[in-house]
């Protein structure tokens, strides 16, 4: 069964920043978790640059297929579609909406969310911020394994 939650038209740089936090209200509502929100929000993002690069008008299409994600460009008929598009499984979650309900959801997000282009940035930062201190913390407990181990000596 395939759902469709939301067509974005992209007209302009700042349709840009819309789609990319519609993008994580949608990863959000269907049970992803803040990194992979993050990763779908950063994935609109550069799919909606695309494909405005390729005409002045552009649009992102988001639905949801049995238990997959997709996000894709919207390209009239006879041209090329963009290469780069969004498949992702969904997460196992209870609390996921009936797919009816989220396709209303998410139209109501889109309606009503104003796009708040410093709140958009300070947000992708707080998210690279993290993905840097998690990076660290990785690179710690790396070292930490991969340290040579100090025997005691026999005397």
């Amino acid at each position: 069964m395939t759902t469709s939650l939301l067509i974005l038209t992209l007209e302009k740089k700042r349709d840009l920043l819309r789609a990319r936090a519609l993008a994580r209200q949608v990863a959000r509502l269907l049970g992803f978790d803040a990194t992979e929100q993050a990763v779908i929000a950063a994935a609109a993002f550069e799919i909606g640059h695309l494909a405005q690069a390729q005409a002045a008008t552009a649009a992102l299409h988001f639905q949801v297929t049995d238990t997959t994600l997709h996000i894709a460009p919207l390209h009239r008929p006879g041209a090329d579609a963009p290469p780069l598009r969004l498949e992702k499984p969904l997460p196992r979650c209870e609390s996921t909406p009936a797919a009816p309900d989220l396709a209303w959801v998410v139209q109501q997000l889109a309606d009503l969310t104003p796009c708040k282009a410093m709140e958009e940035v300070r947000r992708q930062n707080q998210e690279l911020l993290r993905a840097l201190a998690e990076l660290k913390a990785c690179q710690a407990k790396l070292e930490q394994l991969t340290a040579p181990q100090t025997q005691p000596s026999a005397a």
